[in-house]
């Protein structure tokens, strides 16, 4: 006998619609978000762009220009992001994602050998493995010779990620690869750029308000225990 019930509880039903809106929105006509200015490279001083977006394009002041955007993963396994801009060479971009508190989730430098457009690949192993706020790093020149970030004195070998170049997507196991992003290094003296770049992005979401969110996490985290359990009881 199914003991299913037909309608939720009156209480899961802020939760139930938040997730529900969030999925909805998710799937609503979406925008290309332009750079307003220039986007800090901190998280107290990102950029967040609004509505539903499937795409970022900004542009690169300088070889040591970060460019922090604030974004809101719906759906981790789907999420990917593909930069087209820099030539390889003079101009190598980097791509980097950081969680809510700053902390590195992973890095590469080149999706194809020295064509210096980054991309991180749908469910990827090392990706974002739950919905929430992350914040997506682009602009800064190759990781070999360039801007790095690091969570305190880069003397003190404090760099998030290990220094890479090529194809290799790298999560944070640097010296510094535990603690939050307070800054970025670089070796080199900043030269004037003015490089545009695009990054194409799937498995986002507008970012919501903070009380959203929270409801939008409890909402899936109850639709989760909800089929568990009308699994359970269409097995017995």
């Amino acid at each position: 006998m199914n003991n299913f019930p037909k309608r939720l509880p009156s209480f899961y039903l802020p939760a139930f619609l938040a997730s529900s809106l969030l999925l909805i929105a998710n799937t609503a006509q979406a925008s290309t978000w332009t750079e307003v200015g220039d986007a800090g490279d901190l998280l107290n001083t990102a950029q967040t762009p609004s509505g539903s977006i499937t795409a970022i394009t900004g542009t690169a002041s300088s070889t040591t220009d970060v460019d922090l955007y604030k974004i809101f993963i719906s759906t981790p396994t789907s999420f990917s992001a593909t930069v087209t801009g820099g030539d390889g060479s003079n101009y190598d971009l980097g791509l980097a994602l950081f969680d809510a508190n700053g902390l590195g989730v992973y890095a590469n430098d080149d999706a194809t050998t020295d064509n210096g457009q980054p991309a991180f690949p749908a469910n990827h192993a090392l990706g974002p493995q739950s919905p929430g706020l992350y914040y997506l790093a682009v602009g800064m020149q190759s990781w070999d010779g360039g801007n790095f970030p690091v969570s305190g004195d880069p003397s003190e070998n404090t760099y998030i990620f290990p220094i890479i170049e090529g194809t290799e997507i790298v999560e944070p196991t640097g010296g510094g690869g535990a603690s939050p992003l307070t800054g970025w290094h670089s070796f080199e003296s900043p030269i004037p750029l003015n490089e545009s770049y695009s990054v194409a992005l799937t498995g986002i979401s507008p970012v919501p308000e903070p009380e959203t969110i929270s409801m939008f996490l409890a909402g899936l985290g109850l639709l989760g225990v909800l089929a568990g359990r009308r699994k359970r009881l269409s097995i017995s």
